[in-house]
């Protein structure tokens, strides 16, 4: 509020009424960045094609110790041999990116718009003197991922959205971080929403097991065939792919593989691996 008093030429008065108002008066991100979506809409590329969508942590540096939610953190720009602690919060970011071409119809570099931005506070550790059941409740909490289920919830929001906006009849491809790489994104698909996550090249993956008719032997949930990324990447029956990705400020040529696993004719897992 503060950089908006001064945009207005009131930075040199008393701000007490203006803290005051908006005490009083909240507002929703959601509301607020619906307008964006509207605008931004036209610009997400051909109807045909689905909507992609980037998010991901950020953090917001903050000084004040009293702040709410308010947590000590890696600096994210720290170098990997000396990493800085910072106090600030964090949010969880969504953007919109929207690509554009030139006079001759040539890609150039998508333009990143932010559709949301929502706070994603982290769980506070135990002290020395906490209790055994308040470190119980800590383990618990850890293992629920309620960032991850908050962050599902801002998807499930902007699908919404996009859907009151006029995109109902377009999907959502939503690119996200390692982090997001979990059960709570993909136990159960969003309506609507495709996820590409990245993850470590060494995960084991699997699929549910198929039960054979007649077959007597010990329920399986799993499937007994693992694979991981790398050996997609390593695997000489996959035939290697070519496009012309942008990354570090232009367009490069990368090689990749696609490896769809498909169970019936539903589509229930896939891995892409790139190559320079």
């Amino acid at each position: 509020m503060a950089r908006v008093l001064a945009a207005t030429g009131r930075d040199q008065c008393d701000w007490s009424t203006e803290y005051r108002l908006f005490s009083r008066s909240p507002w929703q991100t959601r509301d607020l960045f619906f307008s964006v979506i509207q605008r931004a809409l036209p610009f997400a590329g051909p109807e045909k094609e689905p909507i992609v969508l980037a998010g991901d942590f950020t953090h917001l540096v903050k000084s004040g110790k009293q702040i709410p939610q308010l947590h000590c953190m890696r600096d994210p720009l720290s170098p990997p041999f000396h990493p800085n602690l910072i106090y600030g919060l964090r949010f969880f970011q969504v953007t919109v990116l929207c690509p554009f071409r030139d006079r001759q119809e040539q890609p150039l570099p998508a333009r990143s718009v932010p559709v949301r931005f929502e706070v994603s506070p982290v769980l506070s550790k135990p002290g020395k003197k906490a209790t055994e059941q308040e470190r119980a409740h800590y383990r618990k909490a850890l293992k629920q991922r309620l960032s991850s289920v908050a962050a599902r919830q801002v998807l499930q929001e902007l699908r919404e959205d996009f859907d009151r906006a006029g995109a109902h009849s377009r999907q959502l491809l939503v690119a996200l971080d390692g982090s997001f790489c979990n059960q709570v994104f993909f136990k159960k698909a969003i309506l609507g929403v495709e996820l590409l996550c990245r993850c470590r090249k060494d995960a084991v993956l699997c699929l549910p097991h198929q039960s054979v008719q007649g077959h007597k032997g010990p329920k399986r949930f799993y499937d007994p065939r693992s694979f991981t990324p790398d050996s997609v990447r390593q695997n000489e029956t996959i035939p290697w792919q070519k496009g012309s990705f942008f990354h570090g400020g232009g367009f490069h040529p990368i090689r990749y593989k696609n490896s769809k696993r498909y169970s019936g004719a539903r589509e229930v897992a896939g891995v892409f691996c790139a190559s320079w």
